[in-house]
């Protein structure tokens, strides 16, 4: 293996082990729990969606989330997990104690960081930003939950941004396609 690549894969397991020894405490379990709950699925954003396929005005925004999820889906989890198939922290380090059901999939990249991602920046860019950076926010804290749960590691998540802005842009196209077909 390359003296970079080698480095790398080193520096991510630091910072994995400092998130998880210095950031964990057992009065924020329970909730960082909850909050990596919210992205089981990509449940949480189609719900959003659903709500916003129901508003005449913001139903673009709706059909862009629901191409982004099934985008984020079919690049993440059914294609780019098979590749690179990365095992879970949790495999590999001893010291990692999940804090969820440990997840029996692979782990790069994080499907639940892309999920929000994409949904979240398609609700900043398409709806008001008192509805935007609150929707950021929570994609943020699934993303972060992750390596708090133990689940991911931090190249992970940075994977898991990465197909989300670029499930949001596929989902935006898709959108516009849709839009322009119909009318």
């Amino acid at each position: 293996m390359p003296k970079a690549v080698s480095f790398l894969l080193a520096l991510d397991e630091r910072l994995l082990l400092q998130v998880q020894d210095h950031i964990r405490r057992p009065k924020l379990n329970i909730w960082m729990q909850r909050i990596s709950a919210l992205g089981n699925g990509g449940f949480l954003w189609l719900a959003c969606a659903a709500v916003l396929l129901c508003m005449r005005a913001h139903r673009p925004v709706g059909i862009a989330i629901v191409c982004a999820q099934v985008t984020g889906v079919l690049l993440t989890n059914c294609l780019l997990k098979y590749l690179v198939a990365r095992k879970r922290p949790f495999d590999k380090l001893k010291q990692i104690r999940p804090l969820i059901k440990p997840p029996k999939d692979w782990s790069f990249p994080s499907g639940h960081t892309t999920s929000s991602v994409s949904a979240s920046l398609l609700m900043l860019c398409g709806l008001p930003v008192y509805v935007g950076i609150p929707a950021v926010f929570v994609g943020w804290m699934i993303a972060f939950s992750r390596m708090y749960v133990g689940v991911h590691y931090p190249s992970d998540i940075l994977g898991g941004v990465v197909m989300g802005v670029f499930s949001a842009w596929a989902g935006s196209s898709l959108m516009q396609l849709a839009i322009s077909l119909l009318n």
